[in-house]
């Protein structure tokens, strides 16, 4: 079985996640999906305005939807910043025989040689990213550099879809709208919920 493992922090989730999301589908192709919040990120810092773990996990839930997608709250029931590798040891045990492939962005891809254990994680999983914008060219630049340490990788071509959850945040907190940038059950969770209005 073919799955496809997307974490992140989700802060919040946005239209930007379910567009990566789709285009890793169309190129992947897998028979399962494992959304996974993090409980703290680890490769950057937080503010204030990071939401606890239950609103992101609730807002998972709400825009995440489909047979083949499970939202697995792994990492944020160890109540402690976890690391791929290890997310991906403790999956890899729970399904053996399964083929993993990671989800990450250009930017966490760019940076992979900076992840914990990162020539292990190119032995555990095939790593997936779609470009967020004209990055395409260094991605493969960067992917054939990496296959010396056994990276596989595939590559979005899908159409780039600019979007932070650090500029809907900030919008947010300005009293501006977002909704559509935003999945709408998602939009009104945050609005009911008065999330990062007050954050700050």
């Amino acid at each position: 079985m073919k799955r496809l493992m997307f974490g992140g922090s989700f802060n919040p989730v946005h239209n930007g996640h379910l567009h990566l999301l789709d285009a890793l589908r169309r190129t992947v192709e897998p028979d399962r999906i494992m959304i996974i919040p993090t409980y703290l990120p680890v490769h950057k810092q937080v503010g204030s305005d990071f939401l606890d773990s239950e609103h992101r996990l609730a807002m998972c839930r709400l825009a995440f939807d489909g047979e083949d997608i499970e939202i697995c709250d792994w990492e944020i029931a160890q109540g402690k910043p976890c690391y791929t590798v290890d997310t991906l040891s403790y999956l890899r045990e729970q399904y053996p025989g399964d083929e993993w492939y990671l989800a990450c962005g250009s930017d966490m891809f760019l940076s992979f040689e900076s992840w914990k254990r990162y020539r292990d994680i190119y032995q555990m999983a095939v790593i997936c990213a779609v470009s967020r914008g004209d990055e395409l060219e260094r991605m493969r630049a960067f992917a054939a550099e990496q296959a010396k340490w056994g990276m596989r990788c595939l590559l979005s071509e899908a159409a780039p879809y600019p979007m932070s959850s650090t500029a809907i945040r900030d919008r947010l907190r300005r009293g501006e709208t977002a909704e559509d940038d935003l999945p709408p059950a998602v939009a009104e969770y945050i609005q009911t919920h008065r999330l990062y209005q007050e954050a700050l």
